[in-house]
């Protein structure tokens, strides 16, 4: 293999996820979560989308809506295919309610907890200013544990994800991780409903840890 064809971390990490099936679920959970068989055109933002494998998957299953894959870096697999119905947008952060996207729909895959601690409110602040009236955000996050045991949870998962980001990405990133308390909690107070919850352990992700994982659906108010 030559060099100009070797695979990229992205690109690596992208391809377990689909060998797997497990970007495939995920669209396909977001989309029943979010009924978006009877909203067929909505406007949906995968936020933080990566290198755009959800993105691309998501416009795949739904070919009427319109879906944006958003970031505030390009990490995009440019090998993907780019469906018709779905364009990528590079912002600066806390600015997405700025592009004016207006999103019925707003998908936060892996990304709340790389975002600084005394900057989460403000973060999901913008996610809610973002969305329609009545929009909803489908949130796929860690689920760190309320006991002692979040100690080593937190060490375990920053070490994983340092290794994949940093050393092998060379991407500057946060490591922030929250209680499902304390994400809820915080969604509360930005004005979000929660409308429903499920623990989906390491249904969606690739890299082996000891803490779950968690989605969420909330509803703007």
């Amino acid at each position: 293999m030559s060099k100009t064809e070797r695979l990229s971390i992205p690109q690596v990490k992208r391809w377990l996820k689909e060998k797997s099936g497990k970007t495939s679920a995920l669209a396909n959970k977001v989309s029943e979560w979010a009924n978006l068989s009877q909203n067929p055109s909505a406007r949906v933002v995968d936020f933080g989308c990566g290198t755009g494998a959800l993105a691309v998957e998501m416009a795949k299953r739904n070919t009427l809506a319109k879906i944006f894959g958003v970031d505030i870096n390009d990490h995009r697999d440019h090998s993907l295919i780019t469906p018709p119905n779905l364009d990528y947008y590079m912002i600066k952060p806390f600015s997405l309610a700025k592009e004016s996207l207006n999103p019925e729909l707003i998908i936060l895959s892996q990304i709340i907890h790389h975002v600084p601690r005394k900057q989460v409110s403000a973060f999901i602040k913008d996610i809610n200013n973002s969305l329609v009236v009545g929009g909803r955000v489908f949130i796929h996050e860690h689920e760190i544990s309320e006991s002692r045991i979040q100690i080593l949870e937190k060490t375990l998962l920053t070490l994983a994800e340092s290794i994949s980001n940093r050393c092998l990405e060379t991407m500057e990133v946060n490591y922030n991780f929250l209680t499902k308390h304390k994400l809820c909690e915080l969604l509360e107070e930005n004005n979000f409903k929660i409308l429903k919850e499920e623990s989906v352990q390491r249904k969606f992700v690739t890299i082996p840890q000891l803490a779950g994982n968690r989605i969420i659906l909330a509803e703007k108010k």
